[in-house]
């Protein structure tokens, strides 16, 4: 069903790193990583910062603005949200599982592998999982 979606709303390209088709009807693509057993270290706003500024020199996007913070104090999470001008990074840090999700969206195509294996080191994760989608 999901291919015969894709093939409905783009034209099949080629491949990405992973042999899977790539699709000229779509909007962008969003890689989602899921880090477990972090290093709480990396946590902190400046890491979460430097983060984002050598992603981005990584995967050869441009930063918008500067990275927006909020902290919960009751969950002791942290959402980190950095703007780029293809779209957004955006991370998700809860501290007491030692857990941190990611989500780079953009509408211009990037190394999608070099962005997952990049997060799971910055964040010293034991354990990641990760998942993309080609948004429509």
């Amino acid at each position: 069903m999901v291919d015969s979606m894709r093939q409905h709303v783009g034209i099949i390209e080629g491949k990405d790193l992973d042999g899977e088709p790539t699709y000229s009807g779509n909007y962008g693509l969003e890689v989602m990583v899921d880090c477990l057993g972090c290093e709480p270290k990396t946590f902190s706003q400046a890491s979460i910062r430097k983060y984002f500024t050598v992603l981005i020199k990584l995967i050869k996007m441009e930063r918008g603005r500067p990275p927006l913070f909020y902290y919960n104090k009751e969950a002791r999470t942290t959402t980190a949200v950095q703007f780029i001008t293809t779209s957004n990074i955006t991370v998700h840090i809860d501290k007491p599982a030692k857990r941190v999700h990611v989500n780079i969206f953009s509408c211009k195509g990037y190394d999608e592998y070099a962005a997952q294996m990049f997060t799971q080191e910055w964040f010293k994760a034991w354990r990641a999982a990760w998942h993309k989608v080609y948004r429509v």
